[in-house]
């Protein structure tokens, strides 16, 4: 775990990774996307979260967001028939704190300047909201 100090220092730098947009098709519960995107403190894993179906959609307004468990790297590059690549590409994580990021997306649906931040006071902990800039 990092300390207040780790996260200032690494506040201030900015770290290229990539991401991906699967479309999800679960044997359990509706369809919907995954957001991943490489974790700037451990490269061999992902952030991941949970969009709704109608993300492609939504892309450029607020999206609510629901945390998922990090995913192994390989999950970039994983093949299954439930899942669907839809956007694979760059992304700049500046990382504010471990509940609000700044992140540049360099792809053709996910594009520029976006804000992710978890919300206060929700009923369930892993709710994020993202935001275009």
């Amino acid at each position: 775990m990092l300390n207040g100090f780790n996260i200032i220092c690494e506040s201030l730098q900015s770290h290229d990774a990539s991401y991906i947009i699967h479309k999800h098709l679960p044997r359990m519960g509706s369809p919907h996307y995954d957001l991943r995107f490489g974790n700037p403190y451990n490269s061999k894993e992902l952030f991941s979260f949970a969009a709704p179906s109608n993300f492609l959609e939504t892309i450029n307004q607020k999206t609510l967001l629901v945390r998922t468990k990090n995913h192994l790297e390989r999950w970039m590059d994983l093949k299954s028939y439930r899942l669907t690549d839809i956007e694979k590409n760059k992304v700049t994580i500046k990382v504010l704190t471990l509940k609000y990021f700044e992140l540049i997306f360099h792809g053709k649906l996910l594009k520029g300047n976006y804000k992710l931040f978890k919300l206060q006071k929700t009923y369930r902990d892993d709710r994020w909201l993202l935001i275009k800039k």
